[in-house]
């Protein structure tokens, strides 16, 4: 049996769509708060309103050792992934200084009109969890995995990008000391 999900939002209840979803999938939810309030051992976090709280988040997974997947909905479109491991793949810091590179703006937190398109999206997220909790199994990893998704679920289309580690990121990057430094020749006096 696999550990429950655990999702974060800012007020602490699960969007009743996700539990639907998730149950569906044959999984557990479990709701918190805050990145303090996650059980140990948890093998996957769902972070809603990663715009917000996806930077101090991600610090704290770091710390934890924390697999996570940052989520960004605006009405019936959201910006999923990529899923975060620690030591393993991009941050969310790196998510955030490429997308800024790019020009690309956080999405707007606009509540959802269309109740069905945002079940679709609460079942996509519930499927990439289902992908990860299951990849040792399947043999199959999730399409979020260093990679987000771009997907509006009224219209029913999508863009997978993938997200490449940033050598330099203070998170996940390698220290400044260890990149390569240009030669100098010692010189005796």
């Amino acid at each position: 049996m696999h550990r429950p999900i655990v999702a974060v939002t800012s007020d602490g209840n699960p969007h009743s769509a996700l539990v639907q979803a998730v149950r569906t999938a044959g999984l557990d939810l479990v709701c918190v708060q805050k990145a303090e309030d996650i059980p140990p051992g948890t093998e996957l976090t769902v972070l809603f309103d990663a715009e917000r709280e996806g930077t101090v988040f991600n610090d704290a997974a770091f710390a934890r050792k924390l697999a996570w997947l940052p989520v960004q909905c605006s009405g019936a479109s959201a910006r999923i992934g990529p899923i975060v491991v620690p030591g393993e793949t991009s941050c969310y810091r790196c998510v955030k200084l490429r997308m800024q590179s790019h020009g690309a703006d956080d999405m707007p937190g606009v509540q959802p009109a269309n109740g069905l398109a945002y079940s679709l999206l609460m079942h996509v997220i519930a499927q990439e969890c289902l992908k990860w909790l299951r990849r040792r199994e399947t043999g199959d990893l999730p399409l979020t995995y260093q990679h987000m998704l771009e997907f509006d679920a009224y219209r029913l289309q999508g863009d997978v990008q993938p997200v490449y580690k940033i050598p330099t990121c203070p998170t996940c990057g390698v220290p400044a000391v260890m990149l390569p430094q240009a030669w100098r020749k010692e010189v005796a006096w």
